[in-house]
């Protein structure tokens, strides 16, 4: 990409002064109790801006997830800690929020379009309007042609794109994402990010993405909190300084992408 078309980009997202707060976590920190307790969560302080791309990463059991169900309201923090959704303290799950984790819910008695559109359904939008909104994001999703299918008839990877279409259908304000393109293979996986930053861009949503992809989380993200080790912490929280719009190909060959990657990798002890 030469210097006079990186110009004209639309810089990366940084939240302007007096942007509300969409998630703050104060001294947020957790133990499973049990024969033996397992400590999974030190105090953890984070606050995300409304409309920030924030990326979750750190080694396997660190607590990125419980720090996710915490979010959400499906997991208590321990005693102490502060835990606020748009201002507001969490009692189970906030209005105005949807959430994709690593195994979708998706009911098998109903089909693919039905599914999609359940989550929007539940929440009290209008029949005609969810029939509005499930089509173009089968398409996007690339399920169009199984619309009709019952989730036993999809792959596991279609199964969680259905899964992350019915968040989507719901418009929230805030998106929690739990390693939602795991099972994906790459092209698809790269498709996705892209249209899920696509979507983003056009509505500006808060989105919490855990993932243990350090392309991922550069490509996608604004900011990156990378966590310790379990009882997992935060030790690093580290802006991404790169350009909007972003594709795969042109992004990850950018030396700040390569610069972020190896930062990243060293921070979590890769290299």
């Amino acid at each position: 990409m030469t210097r006079s078309t990186r110009r004209v980009m639309e810089p990366s997202a940084s939240p302007g002064p007096g942007t509300p707060t969409a998630v703050r976590l104060g001294g947020v920190s957790k133990t499973f109790r049990g024969r033996e307790d397992v400590r999974a969560l030190d105090p953890v302080d984070l606050t995300v801006p409304a409309g920030e791309f924030v990326a979750i990463v750190g080694p396997s059991g660190c607590g990125k997830s419980t720090l996710l169900r915490i979010v959400a309201g499906l997991v208590d923090a321990d005693p102490g800690g502060r835990v606020e959704v748009q201002g507001r303290p969490v009692d189970g799950t906030p209005p105005g929020l949807g959430v994709v984790f690593q195994t979708h819910n998706l009911l098998p008695w109903r089909t693919v379009e039905a599914n999609v559109g359940l989550g929007a359904r539940l929440a009290g939008v209008p029949k005609a309007e969810v029939a509005r909104r499930v089509p173009p994001m089968l398409e996007m999703l690339g399920l169009s042609g199984f619309a009709g299918k019952h989730p036993h008839e999809l792959s596991g990877g279609m199964r969680q794109r259905a899964a992350l279409g019915q968040a989507l259908v719901c418009r929230p304000d805030i998106l929690l994402l739990d390693e939602p393109f795991g099972a994906l293979d790459a092209l698809t996986r790269d498709r996705l990010n892209v249209e899920l930053l696509r979507i983003w861009q056009e509505l500006r949503q808060t989105v919490l993405l855990v993932t243990h992809s350090i392309a991922e989380a550069v490509f996608l993200a604004d900011r990156i909190i990378v966590m310790s080790q379990r009882p997992g912490t935060v030790v690093e929280d580290l802006r991404v300084d790169i350009a909007r719009p972003r594709d795969p190909a042109t992004t990850r060959a950018l030396p700040e992408f390569t610069e972020t990657a190896q930062r990243l990798s060293r921070l979590m002890g890769v290299t």
